[in-house]
């Protein structure tokens, strides 16, 4: 059986800069500095305050190459599942007086239109935040 494989990205043309390429180098050249920081903790036994801010800088460097290999398709996220125990949510629900709330949340196609919902409703409080409309909001109730 042959096996054919799919280049989702174009090779960077003759003088043009790989920058998937060029943040692995950044990012071998930032670690070796860490490294480096490290053996000095160690040989002097106290932390160093400037070891935080190479870490630091270290984890921006993996974060920015895992989303570009992302958006290139080279590879995905994989953030695992939860599993619920919806007999649980029932009872929790139905003890509160709601056993409607127990029904909706123990149907996975409710529960993700709820999750769809809530992650829209904090978007758009993370963009008013942004530019400062959420202070001129009141608390809101429990109806």
């Amino acid at each position: 059986m042959k096996t054919t494989t799919l280049k989702l990205v174009k090779p960077p043309k003759p003088g043009e800069i790989d920058e998937l390429d060029e943040l692995v180098k950044l990012f071998e050249k930032q670690k070796e500095r860490v490294e480096i920081e490290f053996a000095i903790e160690k040989k002097i036994k106290k932390l160093m305050p400037l070891m935080n801010q190479e870490m630091r800088l270290a984890k921006d460097i993996l974060n920015t190459i895992a989303q570009l290999k992302m958006d290139q398709g080279l590879q995905q996220r994989h953030l695992g599942t939860v599993d619920l125990d919806t007999s649980k949510v029932k009872e929790v629900a139905g003890a509160y007086g709601k056993p409607d709330v127990g029904s909706i949340l123990s149907n996975p196609k409710s529960r993700r239109k709820i999750s769809g919902v809530l992650s829209k409703l904090a978007l758009v409080q993370r963009e008013r935040e942004a530019i400062g409309e959420a202070e001129a909001d009141p608390e809101p109730t429990d109806e």
